[in-house]
C-alpha cells in the first residue's frame, strides 16, 4: 500500500524523488491480479471528495473490485505549504474528512447524491458506474484522535490503521467502541490494522535514523518509538510482536529498511534476514 504524500517522508530530505500515489497505484494494479490495492492513506485535503469517489471507483474496476479506500484528514503541514495547498486548522480538517466521508458514502452507493455542509456542497451528484464491490469498497480510515478522529472511525470506516504499542492499540480500540457505542455502530466489523516500521538487523546508524523518523510519524520519541516497531534481532522483534496477539491486530508494516534503499543492493544474506522476519510476522500474525 504505498503512501499519497508529494513529498516524500521516510527519508530525512524532501526535495527527493516522490511519485504521486493515484496514478502509481493505478499503474501497480496492472501488474497485480489477486492483491487489494489502496494508498496507506489519502490525504483528504488534496482532493474534492467528488473527484476521489470518482477516482476510487475507476481504480475499483481497474482492478476487478481490489481496491480499498484510505483515507484520512493529512499533517504533513510542509507538504500543503510549499504546494500550495490549503493547510486547516485540525478541528476543520476532521470535520472536513467526516464531510468527505459521508459525500463518498453517498455517491457509491446513491442514484444522485445531494450534501451541504462546511467545507463541501454537492448538488445533485451522479457517480457511474458505481464500484465493483457492492455496496462499496471497504473505507480505512488512519489516525488515533481519541475525540474526534476515532469518532469518524466509528460511524466511517470498514478498516482502521493507526500505530502503536500493544496497550495503547487497546485503549484506542475501547475509545472507539464508546463512541460506537453511543452510534450504534457495532466496532467488531471494523478490521483493525496496525502500521509498524521495520528495522530488522540494520546498523546502529540506521536503527537510530529509522526511531527518529517514526517517532515524527508517531509523534512521540524515538525511545517510544523504539517499542512500537520492529527493529533489532529476531528475539527482540518477537517480544514486541507478542503482547498484540490479542485482540488481533492485521499488520500493515512499512518494508525493512534494506528493502526501501533502492541504492543499496542487497545480499543474499539481507535477503535471507529479510525471508526470515516476514515469516515470523506471517506466524505471529495468523489469525
Amino acid at each position: 500500500m504505498p503512501g499519497d504524500h508529494l513529498y516524500p517522508i521516510l527519508v530525512p530530505d524532501s526535495s527527493g524523488p516522490c511519485f504521486e500515489g493515484w496514478t502509481t497505484l493505478a499503474a501497480l494494479s496492472q501488474h497485480t491480479s489477486t492483491a487489494k490495492l489502496g494508498a496507506l492513506v489519502n490525504c483528504n485535503g488534496f482532493r474534492n471528495p467528488s473527484l476521489t469517489a470518482k477516482m476510487a471507483v475507476t481504480v475499483d474496476h481497474a482492478t476487478g473490485g481490489r481496491f480499498i479506500l484510505g483515507i484520512g484528514a493529512g499533517w504533513f503541514e510542509l507538504e500543503h505549504r510549499s504546494l500550495g495547498f490549503e493547510f486547516k486548522p485540525t478541528p476543520d480538517r476532521l470535520r472536513a474528512l467526516d464531510e468527505s466521508c459521508r459525500i463518498i458514502k453517498s455517491l457509491f452507493s446513491q442514484e444522485k447524491t445531494t450534501f451541504r455542509g462546511k467545507h463541501y456542497d454537492v448538488i445533485d451528484a451522479y457517480c457511474s458506474p458505481k464500484p465493483v464491490q457492492r455496496p462499496k469498497p471497504p473505507i480505512m480510515i488512519a489516525g488515533q484522535g481519541e475525540k474526534v478522529l476515532l469518532r469518524i472511525v466509528a460511524e466511517h470506516a470498514d478498516m482502521w490503521n493507526s500505530q502503536g504499542s500493544p496497550d495503547r492499540m487497546r485503549h484506542l480500540i475501547e475509545v472507539m467502541r464508546r463512541h460506537g457505542d453511543k452510534l450504534g455502530r457495532d466496532i467488531d466489523e471494523i478490521e483493525k490494522t496496525v502500521a509498524i516500521p521495520l528495522c530488522y538487523r540494520a546498523s546502529k546508524e540506521r536503527e537510530e535514523r529509522d526511531m527518529r523518523t517514526a517517532a515524527m510519524l508517531g509523534r512521540t520519541s524515538p525511545e517510544e518509538a523504539r517499542n512500537q516497531m520492529l527493529i533489532g534481532g529476531t528475539q527482540e522483534c518477537l517480544d514486541t510482536i507478542e503482547p498484540g496477539r490479542s485482540p488481533p491486530l492485521r499488520r500493515r508494516g512499512d518494508p525493512p529498511s534494506e528493502m526501501r534503499d533502492a541504492a543499496e543492493p542487497r545480499s543474499l544474506a539481507a535477503q535471507e534476514a529479510i525471508d526470515e522476519l516476514l515469516e515470523v510476522l506471517d506466524t505471529a500474525f495468523a489469525r
